[in-house]
This record gives structure tokens, sequence and C-alpha cells, in this order.
């Protein structure tokens, strides 16, 4: 047997060659290149259109992919391999607003937008601002995204499910309204709008 000395002056290590890979699994690479290149689009769209974040649904596309590519390659048949792209995305996506659903954040309770929309168990009671703060602020939003903050105002101690039963939509809905108002009211207060 060689020392691994043996294979270079300096004690290298040789260094292979990469080969383009060939046969099945060549095809199943141009396969899933091709789908790629006709479904991409789509397939984001659609992600898009559920986790409302292009970043978010670019993610969800890639994930839709890798797992396209890995079960490809392990020798399953896929008869319609755009459908199931798109149940994949679909599949990854609300999983992915699961996870934010669960997320938790830490807010600072001395901001005014803690007290507009923070969760019952962050919430302290909505007095600091003045009548005109709470207008301007509102202004700055949808108006479905003015409903759900108002109904986090007049009931602080409901859950997000109790939102959700009374504006009769679901609990994820409440969560994402809740955070974009959350953002764009943090925006506005940056800009130092009120103050």
């Amino acid at each position: 047997m060689e020392p691994l000395a043996a294979a270079g002056s300096q004690g290298e290590f040789p260094v292979r060659e990469k080969k383009p890979p060939d046969g099945p699994r060549a095809e199943v690479d141009q396969r899933v290149a091709d789908l790629f290149v006709t479904c991409w689009h789509k397939v984001c769209r659609f992600a898009c259109h559920i986790v409302r974040d292009p970043a978010t649904a670019e993610d969800i596309g890639q994930q839709a992919f890798a797992k396209l590519l890995h079960v490809l390659r392990r020798g399953q048949v896929i008869r319609c391999p755009e459908a199931w792209l798109m149940r994949t995305a679909r599949n990854e996506a609300l999983n992915c607003l699961k996870r934010m659903n669960r997320r938790t954040y830490s807010l600072d309770p001395q901001c005014p937008v803690v007290r507009v929309i923070a969760p019952a168990a962050h919430g302290t009671p909505f007095y600091p601002l003045r009548p005109e703060d709470i207008h301007s602020l509102l202004q700055e939003l949808t108006p479905r995204q003015q409903e759900v903050v108002v109904l986090r105002m007049r009931c602080p101690r409901a859950t997000q499910l109790e939102l959700a039963k009374r504006l009769g939509c679901t609990q994820s809905n409440v969560s994402l309204i809740l955070g974009q108002s959350y953002r764009r009211i943090k925006a506005f207060l940056a800009r130092g709008a009120l103050r």
C-alpha cells in the first residue's frame, strides 16, 4: 500500500476530475431542468398567492423543485410532474404559514405599535396614544387591516382564533393581516410622522 505522500511531492491528495452525469441520472436532471424553465414562474406565483411574500414564494418553489429532483432520482415515476410540483408547492406554502403563525416576536412594550396590535400575551392597555395618533395610524392601513386592528384594540385579551370567528375568516388570515399591519405601522412610525 502506498502512503498518501506518494500522490504528490508535498503530500497533496490526487484530484479527481468531475464528469457530467450520464445515463438515467442525466435524463432526470434534464427533465427537471426543462420543467424548471416552463413551470418556475407558475409555481412561484401560486406559492405567492398563498404566502403573500415573493421571496418566501421563491424559496418554496426551490424546495418543490429540489423535492421533485430527489424523488425522480430515487426512481419514482410521476405521471404529471407539473401537477406534482403545484401540489408540493401548496403543501410547502401551507407549512410555511403554520411556521409563521407559531413564530413569536419579542416586541418592545414601550413602542406604541405594540399597544395597537400586539397579542394579549404582550398586550398592555391601549391608552398612551392620543385619538389623533390612532386615527393617523389607522389611515395608513387598508379597510380590512383597519377592521382587524380595531377589533384587536377593542378585545385585547381575545385570541386570534376568537378574532377570526368574529371576522368570519381563518386564524392564519388574522395573523397575516396583523403582521402586515404591524409592518405598515412600524414603517409609518419610523418616518416620524406622529412625533
